[in-house]
């Protein structure tokens, strides 16, 4: 996954850096994700698009069905990976 511009943290190593601390409850920390293996690292980036830039949150509060508010997000996140890898 090559992710362009539109991404907060824009270098591998603050990507890292933030998917890798302790206690933080997100997605990646795991030695894969800290060597940057790119199916861990798309992992938390789909999570940060899936709770920053989609009406996930609302969603999964709204019905406390975690499948079902990533069902319905998921279009709307795999357009933003699009958007993101096209640069």
């Amino acid at each position: 996954m090559r992710v362009t511009g539109a991404l907060l943290y824009q270098t591998p190593a603050q990507l890292s850096s933030l998917k890798a601390q302790k206690y933080s409850g997100r997605v990646g920390r795991s030695a894969a994700a800290k060597a940057f293996d790119p199916a861990a690292i798309r992992l938390v980036v789909v999570a940060r698009i899936r709770h920053r830039h989609t009406g996930y949150d609302e969603i999964l509060m709204r019905t406390d069905d975690r499948k079902f508010a990533r069902g319905e997000v998921e279009e709307q996140v795999d357009n933003i990976v699009h958007l993101w890898e096209q640069g």
